[in-house]
This record gives structure tokens, C-alpha cells and sequence, in this order.
């Protein structure tokens, strides 16, 4: 990334290392080289988009009709979903709390990206479809168990 203002590039490396993302490696310029120069390189792409959509797809499809009190919307573009708690009760440090010990599942806080947001959690879906599906099984198990009684 070139900013000849320094310092807005100083404030662009802030937010950077605030994502822990690190854009200036060696492996990371040879990656993105060869993803726009080797024609290969476009079946892997189309390949890996597939198999995310079919990740993405099955969470919300779980998220949105058998998780009582979890509401999703099917991101795009992404990899990322944001999974809406509110209707269950919690939030914050117990909804935390309770994805880690009941579920097993740490995800991300919205309050990492809004410290006003509470209730949502984001979960990454870039990974082997069998963890997705173990993933959702163990949230569905634990919110309707908790919500059942």
C-alpha cells in the first residue's frame, strides 16, 4: 500500500496492527504476485469460493431456523458472520462466558469492533465444512438446551 501522506499512513498501520493484519511480508507480496499472474490460480479461487459460500450457506441456513434466540443474516463477500444474541439475553462478558465453557466456541466480540454492541458475536467460517457442522451442533445443543427449561 503506498500513502505518500505519512500521516495517514501512520494512522493506516494503527488500524492494521489493531487487526493484527500484516500486509508487508514476503509471502504475502508473493501470493498476491502470483494470484494475479498465474491463470491457474483462478480454478483454486473459484474452487475455495465455492467451498466458503457452501460453509456460509449451511451456518445461516442452522443459525436462522433451528437456533432459538441467534439471528444471522447470510454475509457477503465474506467468510465473516455476524451472529445476533440479543433475543436470547445475553451479552457481554456472559455471553462470552457462555459460548467458551457451554459451547466451546470462542468467537469474536462485537464489542472488539463497537464497544456500544454487546449481543453479536463473529464467527469465521473459513475452515474445513465437518468443524462448521461440529460448530453448529454444539451451539444449537446449548442455546435451545438453554432456552428450553
Amino acid at each position: 500500500v503506498i500513502i505518500p501522506n505519512a500521516e495517514l499512513m501512520a494512522r493506516y498501520r494503527k488500524v492494521l496492527g489493531t487487526w493484527a493484519m500484516n500486509l508487508d511480508t514476503t509471502f504475502g507480496t508473493i501470493a498476491v504476485e502470483t494470484l494475479y499472474s498465474d491463470p491457474d490460480c483462478e480454478a483454486w479461487l473459484e474452487a475455495v469460493v465455492a467451498y466458503l459460500r457452501k460453509n456460509v450457506e449451511y451456518a445461516t441456513d442452522v443459525v436462522n431456523t433451528r437456533i432459538r434466540g441467534v439471528r444471522t443474516r447470510c454475509p457477503e463477500g465474506t467468510y465473516l458472520m455476524w451472529l445476533d444474541f440479543t433475543d436470547t439475553g445475553l451479552r457481554g462478558l456472559a455471553l462470552k462466558e457462555f459460548l467458551i465453557r457451554e459451547v466451546h466456541l470462542d468467537l469474536s466480540e462485537g464489542s472488539e469492533f463497537d464497544p456500544e454492541n454487546q449481543t453479536h458475536m463473529r464467527m469465521n467460517l473459513a475452515c474445513p465444512y465437518a468443524i462448521v457442522q461440529e460448530a453448529m451442533k454444539r451451539l444449537e445443543a446449548a442455546v435451545n438446551g438453554r432456552t428450553s427449561g
